[in-house]
Protein backbone atom coordinates (compact mmCIF):
# COMPACT_ATOMS: atom_id res chain seq x y z
CA UNK A 1 0.00 0.00 0.00
CA UNK A 2 1.92 3.13 -0.80
CA UNK A 3 1.07 6.37 0.83
CA UNK A 4 0.41 9.74 0.21
CA UNK A 5 2.16 12.81 1.22
CA UNK A 6 0.25 15.33 2.01
CA UNK A 7 0.62 19.07 2.70
CA UNK A 8 -2.21 19.99 5.24
CA UNK A 9 -0.59 23.70 6.20
CA UNK A 10 0.47 25.97 2.69
CA UNK A 11 -0.01 29.02 1.86
CA UNK A 12 -0.38 30.84 -0.90
CA UNK A 13 -1.04 34.38 -1.93
CA UNK A 14 -2.99 34.62 -5.35
CA UNK A 15 -2.06 37.56 -7.35
CA UNK A 16 -5.32 39.04 -7.29
CA UNK A 17 -5.44 39.30 -3.53
CA UNK A 18 -1.99 40.78 -3.66
CA UNK A 19 -3.30 43.38 -6.52
CA UNK A 20 -5.95 44.03 -4.08
CA UNK A 21 -3.56 44.75 -1.03
CA UNK A 22 -1.71 47.06 -3.96
CA UNK A 23 -4.26 49.29 -4.85
CA UNK A 24 -5.57 48.89 -0.94
CA UNK A 25 -2.41 49.98 0.15
CA UNK A 26 -3.72 52.71 2.47
CA UNK A 27 -6.46 51.61 3.92
CA UNK A 28 -4.61 48.30 5.69
CA UNK A 29 -1.49 50.13 5.89
CA UNK A 30 0.72 48.11 3.36
CA UNK A 31 3.94 48.66 2.24
CA UNK A 32 7.07 46.95 0.87
CA UNK A 33 10.41 46.72 1.54
CA UNK A 34 13.20 45.59 -0.55
CA UNK A 35 15.70 43.20 1.34
CA UNK A 36 18.59 43.82 -0.79
CA UNK A 37 19.55 43.02 -4.30
CA UNK A 38 18.29 39.83 -5.61
CA UNK A 39 16.16 39.20 -2.53
CA UNK A 40 12.40 38.83 -2.21
CA UNK A 41 10.03 41.54 -1.00
CA UNK A 42 9.14 41.62 2.17
CA UNK A 43 5.23 42.97 2.71
CA UNK A 44 4.22 44.54 5.89
CA UNK A 45 0.48 44.51 6.83
CA UNK A 46 -0.41 47.36 9.66
CA UNK A 47 3.18 47.96 10.96
CA UNK A 48 2.92 44.38 12.68
CA UNK A 49 2.41 41.47 10.33
CA UNK A 50 5.62 40.86 7.83
CA UNK A 51 6.38 38.46 5.51
CA UNK A 52 8.41 37.52 2.62
CA UNK A 53 7.01 37.18 -0.70
CA UNK A 54 9.28 34.41 -2.01
CA UNK A 55 8.39 33.69 -6.06
CA UNK A 56 7.15 30.46 -4.57
CA UNK A 57 4.53 31.94 -2.43
CA UNK A 58 3.32 34.20 -5.21
CA UNK A 59 3.61 32.20 -7.90
CA UNK A 60 1.46 29.20 -8.87
CA UNK A 61 3.34 27.00 -10.99
CA UNK A 62 6.51 27.41 -8.84
CA UNK A 63 4.22 26.25 -6.04
CA UNK A 64 2.82 23.42 -6.92
CA UNK A 65 6.81 22.82 -8.63
CA UNK A 66 7.84 23.24 -5.08
CA UNK A 67 5.47 20.69 -3.89
CA UNK A 68 5.89 18.33 -6.04
CA UNK A 69 9.66 18.50 -5.66
CA UNK A 70 9.28 18.06 -1.83
CA UNK A 71 7.39 14.70 -2.77
CA UNK A 72 3.87 16.21 -1.45
CA UNK A 73 1.43 14.62 -3.71
CA UNK A 74 -1.80 16.99 -2.56
CA UNK A 75 -2.07 20.09 -0.84
CA UNK A 76 -4.47 22.01 1.49
CA UNK A 77 -4.31 25.88 0.51
CA UNK A 78 -5.45 28.08 3.39
CA UNK A 79 -5.23 32.19 3.09
CA UNK A 80 -2.17 34.28 5.40
CA UNK A 81 -3.31 34.83 8.78
CA UNK A 82 -1.57 37.77 8.56
CA UNK A 83 -3.97 39.19 6.03
CA UNK A 84 -7.31 37.80 8.18
CA UNK A 85 -7.27 42.05 8.85
CA UNK A 86 -9.61 41.71 11.85
CA UNK A 87 -8.02 44.77 13.48
CA UNK A 88 -10.04 46.86 10.43
CA UNK A 89 -13.27 47.36 9.56
CA UNK A 90 -15.62 44.89 8.21
CA UNK A 91 -15.69 45.61 4.98
CA UNK A 92 -12.39 45.63 4.42
CA UNK A 93 -11.68 42.57 5.97
CA UNK A 94 -15.45 40.88 4.25
CA UNK A 95 -13.71 42.73 0.90
CA UNK A 96 -10.69 40.61 0.86
CA UNK A 97 -11.35 37.70 2.62
CA UNK A 98 -14.00 37.02 -0.59
CA UNK A 99 -11.54 37.89 -3.02
CA UNK A 100 -9.09 35.67 -1.25
CA UNK A 101 -11.75 32.97 -1.31
CA UNK A 102 -12.64 33.30 -4.66
CA UNK A 103 -9.32 32.85 -5.56
CA UNK A 104 -8.61 29.66 -3.37
CA UNK A 105 -11.87 28.06 -4.96
CA UNK A 106 -11.11 28.71 -9.05
CA UNK A 107 -6.84 27.11 -8.12
CA UNK A 108 -8.88 24.21 -6.81
CA UNK A 109 -10.94 23.92 -9.59
CA UNK A 110 -8.48 24.36 -11.79
CA UNK A 111 -6.85 21.78 -10.01
CA UNK A 112 -8.77 19.27 -8.18
CA UNK A 113 -6.51 16.48 -7.95
CA UNK A 114 -3.57 18.46 -6.71
CA UNK A 115 -5.26 20.95 -4.28
CA UNK A 116 -7.38 21.34 -1.62
CA UNK A 117 -8.72 24.61 0.17
CA UNK A 118 -9.25 26.68 3.07
CA UNK A 119 -11.77 30.03 2.93
CA UNK A 120 -11.16 33.10 5.30
CA UNK A 121 -14.41 34.86 7.20
CA UNK A 122 -14.64 38.13 8.57
CA UNK A 123 -14.78 37.21 12.31
CA UNK A 124 -15.01 40.59 13.48
CA UNK A 125 -18.48 40.81 12.05
CA UNK A 126 -20.73 37.63 12.29
CA UNK A 127 -23.24 38.55 10.10
CA UNK A 128 -21.05 39.09 7.11
CA UNK A 129 -18.64 36.16 8.65
CA UNK A 130 -21.78 33.85 8.19
CA UNK A 131 -22.88 35.20 4.60
CA UNK A 132 -19.05 34.63 3.17
CA UNK A 133 -18.87 31.38 4.83
CA UNK A 134 -22.21 30.28 3.18
CA UNK A 135 -21.05 31.19 -0.17
CA UNK A 136 -17.43 29.53 0.48
CA UNK A 137 -19.28 25.94 1.88
CA UNK A 138 -22.04 26.62 -1.58
CA UNK A 139 -18.34 26.66 -4.07
CA UNK A 140 -16.98 23.48 -2.53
Amino acid sequence: MKLLMFDVHSHFLPDKVLRWLKLNKDKVNARWVSKGENQPELMIINDKWAFTLSEAFINEELHRSEQIKAGIEHTLVSPLPQLFLYEFPPEITAELSSIYNREIIDLVKRNKDLYSGLATIPLNDPKLAAKELKVAMEAG
